[in-house]
């Protein structure tokens, strides 16, 4: 009985040994083919990779492939690096899941540019078995996504970079809602490197040879009702403003983000540039525009010293001062806006204008219709401007608290 029970347990164990755990079935080639799969289903691109080998629980492969990257003629760039899945397992329905990937630091010379990427980090993946998966899968991909500094030099001086940037996107319990953000901070960019005499007398008129910014954007999508709601898409550019767009789209569904989906994987097979391939384009474009509707948005400006710049420009050009350039637009603007035929908007635009230029604090464009306009109804404002106030529930104002 005793040696009985020892053979039965020495028989359990070495079944357990050979039994395939999460990290024993992954196949690291496999893997690869499976993320470049899920890419070209993503992007308008493809990629592949040289080599990919397993190291205990995690995939380590070698050598990226880019094709058919906008803007490369279809050309293939190769970057010789190597990136790093960290305890990689295979899901129950044969897809694969990753804690991190971590890149190799990008340092490339190519024809007198210099480009440096590093900390390139992705969390939370999820690659699915089927790369034709819907559209949900998809976008499961990962959880956060974060780069930088990114630097680009051009004959050893530096012209553009980027301290960080970083993407999350969260659902909840049930995939019923995503949360979306996006942070790039220390944008940087050397103007004065701009081959053209106009722009640089304009440049060093604003004092502008170099500007530094930064990006955040905020939205929500909820799925059930097919809400998309962008609580902020803003950019802030030092010595210039802060521009934000918020609105609430309606209309985007889980079908129609499907629907454009499959076009997009259709446009993967035709040469980028060529008539079909625009065709295909303005397709996706007018089918996005049948099915979404405008449930509300607004356009805001804060001003940061580039509005008074720009008026004593043109004020020297015209030989007029801030005064006087405020007293004429007052005179020209209503005329100018009377061929719309909307008296109410006309006033209240003329006022804001005036009031912002007055004192550049900020001006803002808001709409809120009483029930969502069809992205189709727009046309009709565009052809008839006068309807737009009832219509979008339109009005401007300026110097208003956020």
């Amino acid at each position: 009985m005793k040696n009985l029970k020892l053979k039965l347990i020495s028989v359990c164990a070495i079944s357990a040994m050979m039994a395939p755990t999460g990290a024993l079935a992954v196949d690291a080639q496999d893997f690869a083919e499976r993320l470049s799969e899920t890419v070209s289903t993503l992007a308008s691109f493809q990629i592949t990779f040289d080599d990919a080998q397993m190291d205990g629980n995690n995939v380590v492969i070698n050598g990226l492939n880019i094709s058919n990257f906008p803007g490369t003629d279809g050309d293939e760039n190769s970057i010789d690096t190597n990136i790093v899945f960290t305890n990689v397992v295979e899901t129950e329905f044969g897809g694969y899941r990753a804690d991190q990937a971590q890149f190799e630091n990008i340092d490339m010379n190519k024809d007198g540019i210099h480009l440096i990427v590093s900390d390139i980090v992705v969390e939370g993946i999820e690659l699915f078995s089927d790369s034709e998966s819907n559209v949900l899968s998809m976008m499961k991909l990962y959880q956060r996504f974060s780069v930088g500094p990114i630097s680009v030099d051009v004959e050893n001086e530096n012209v553009f970079r980027v301290e960080g940037m970083a993407v999350t996107a969260e659902w909840n319990e049930d995939d019923t809602v995503m949360r979306s953000d996006y942070d790039i901070t220390g944008i940087y960019g050397n103007l004065s490197k701009i081959d053209e005499t106009e722009f640089q007398e304009m440049i060093s008129v604003f004092d502008l040879s170099e500007i530094t910014a930064s990006m955040v954007g905020r939205s929500t999508w909820a799925l059930d009702e097919g809400r998309l709601s962008i609580a902020e898409s803003s950019i802030t550019v030092d010595k210039i403003g802060r521009l934000n767009i918020t609105g609430d789209i309606v209309g985007y569904t889980l079908a129609l983000a499907e629907k454009v989906q499959q076009m997009a994987r259709d446009m993967n097979e035709l040469e980028a540039g060529s008539e079909q391939f625009e065709m295909q384009t303005l397709q996706m474009l007018m089918s996005l525009a049948a099915d979404l509707s405008i449930d509300g948005f607004n356009i805001r400006f804060d001003d940061d010293s580039i509005t008074y710049k720009i008026m004593d420009f043109i004020g020297e050009e015209e030989g007029l001062s801030r005064k006087g350039m405020i007293s004429t637009i007052a005179q020209i603007l209503p005329m100018a806006l009377s061929e719309l035929d909307m008296p109410e908007l006309q006033a209240e635009i003329t006022e804001a204008v005036i009031a912002f230029l007055r004192d550049p604090q900020s001006i803002e464009i808001d709409a809120s219709p009483n029930e969502a306009v069809p992205v189709m109804g727009l046309m009709a404002v565009a052809q008839n401007p006068s309807i737009a106030k009832d219509l979008l529930g339109l009005s401007v104002s300026a110097n208003q608290p956020e």
